[in-house]
């Protein structure tokens, strides 16, 4: 996942995922290597901290929430 700040000021940025139970959650540089790992709070969500204009990466490793039908 990637964020852009547009506000023009710091601040910090929660997001859920409702279809995904999250194991990990990692702010990455700009070429998606691993720089820190972020809290996950509950299964489905996670939160980072955003500069001005920044651009944030994230990588999300869980499993999904629903359940693929068989054919």
């Amino acid at each position: 996942m990637r964020f852009i700040d547009l506000g023009g000021a710091p601040r910090k940025v929660t997001v859920t995922v409702p279809m995904l139970a999250i194991n990990r959650a990692l702010e990455t540089d700009a070429v998606e290597r691993n720089q820190r790992s972020l809290p996950v709070e509950g299964d489905h969500r996670f939160a980072f901290e955003i500069r001005q204009h920044e651009i944030v990466t994230i990588r999300l490793a869980g499993n999904p929430v629903l359940k693929i039908p068989a054919p």
